[in-house]
């Protein structure tokens, strides 16, 4: 007895199948015909569905010496790894657009749909490492650095990168202090603020928001961004000794307007907590790793912002290691119910959820990083030892067709 053929139509067929196709091919495909072009390059609803069926990787940038000079830094690009590797490879080559001088601030690169931010103090690009474009934004006059600024901190600004549901638009956002002075009396700084916006594929030029953020934010440490708002740290130093914890500061991307976050109840009064505490955005909640004070252990804490009233609930309290008391831990992805956290410059620890276990994951400086080659297959293998690379940034990656 013949089997009845149900039939597919092609259209449904495609539709089902190029979403869950590796970037690369994807591209390939565009010259197929018209329509499979258009969709790959114009359809946001299916550039949508592309990125969730996508697997979670990280981006490891190594930060290394330039030339002979020991104190200048660049990074030596941008290198996918997965657990099941044995190898970070390159996926994004930096050049030297990506350069750190002598006692120069280097700030947080930031991830958002497959797009990647590398902000420094003078020029601010958003790349596609998948698609291999690079955007370089138009300079800012509040780049410059402004009198006043008390020396400890490197930078005056911090940034962000977000999308913006309801335009469907991606954003990068730069705080910049434009003003600051010392007033002895207070024990603080009286300053002037501001934050400006880029709208990715509109704008031509920063535009400001006209009203400034309500705190002093944090330079260096770019933003985290969920659920269509930019959460930033304050930086508590410059508020003086009478000043109450305020908490986090919030830019909604939809309506560009602030709001104050309140932090953790297990946050004191104290600069130290916002010195040794992370934000990350972790399955969709905004979380705080809080490693405390001495023998405390470390603490992840999460805001879903699902009620009118954001509410923190703590998730897990991690038992450290005495050798590791104290430190900062920056909360970067999970895998497999399992939290992968960025400890100390060269290290990657994971926290399984079930099991309530922290293990070492890897060292990058004794990880390979492989640069494929056109003519070669395996490419060509290298290793950032502590000598050469200074330190590594690590941010989740998930590879897109996001246009910029």
């Amino acid at each position: 007895m013949e089997t009845e053929t149900r039939y597919v139509p092609p259209e449904l067929l495609v539709s089902q199948i190029l979403p869950r196709l590796p970037v690369r091919s994807l591209l390939r495909f565009r010259c197929v015909c018209k329509a499979w072009r258009d969709t790959i390059d114009k359809d946001g609803s299916f550039h949508l569905q592309q990125l969730r069926l996508q697997k979670t990787a990280l981006l490891l940038v190594p930060l290394v010496r330039h030339g002979n000079n020991y104190l200048w830094r660049r990074a030596a690009g941008l290198y996918r790894w997965e657990r099941s590797q044995g190898a970070a490879t390159l996926v994004h080559g930096m050049a030297n657009y990506y350069l750190f001088r002598a006692n120069e601030a280097s700030h947080d690169l930031a991830h958002c749909d497959g797009l990647v931010l590398l902000p420094s103090e003078a020029t601010v690009r958003v790349l596609n490492p998948a698609t291999r474009r690079v955007l370089t934004l138009p300079q800012s006059p509040r780049s410059m650095r402004p009198h006043g600024v008390p020396g400890y901190l490197r930078s005056h600004q911090a940034f962000g990168l977000g999308h913006d549901h309801r335009t469907k638009a991606y954003k990068v956002a730069r705080f910049f202090y434009s003003s600051m002075n010392l007033v002895i009396q207070a024990k603080g700084f009286q300053y002037t603020l501001g934050m400006e916006i880029f709208t990715v594929g509109i704008d031509r030029l920063w535009r400001d928001i006209k009203k400034p953020p309500p705190y002093p934010i944090k330079p260096e440490q770019t933003a985290t961004f969920c659920k269509g708002s930019l959460f930033w740290t304050v930086e508590m130093s410059v508020l003086g000794d009478e000043k109450p914890m305020p908490g986090f500061v919030r830019l909604n991307l939809e309506d560009e307007s602030f709001s104050v976050v309140p932090p953790p109840p297990c946050f004191s009064s104290t600069f130290v907590d916002y010195k040794i505490s992370r934000l990350a955005e972790l399955h969709g909640e905004l979380c705080l790793a809080y490693s405390g004070h001495g023998c405390m252990p470390l603490e992840i804490w999460c805001n879903n912002f699902d009620d009118k009233q954001p509410r923190w609930d703590r998730r897990f309290v991690i038992a450290l290691d005495v050798s590791i008391f104290g430190r900062a831990f920056c909360p970067k992805v999970i895998f497999d119910e399992e939290i992968v956290f960025q400890f100390t410059q060269h290290c990657l620890l994971r926290y399984n959820c079930q099991t309530s276990v922290m293990r070492n994951m890897v060292k990058m400086d004794g990880l390979r990083f492989t640069n494929p080659d056109n003519n070669d297959t395996t490419g060509t293998f290298v290793q950032y030892t502590s000598s050469v690379a200074r330190l590594f940034d690590t941010i989740p990656y998930v590879p897109s067709l996001a246009p910029i």
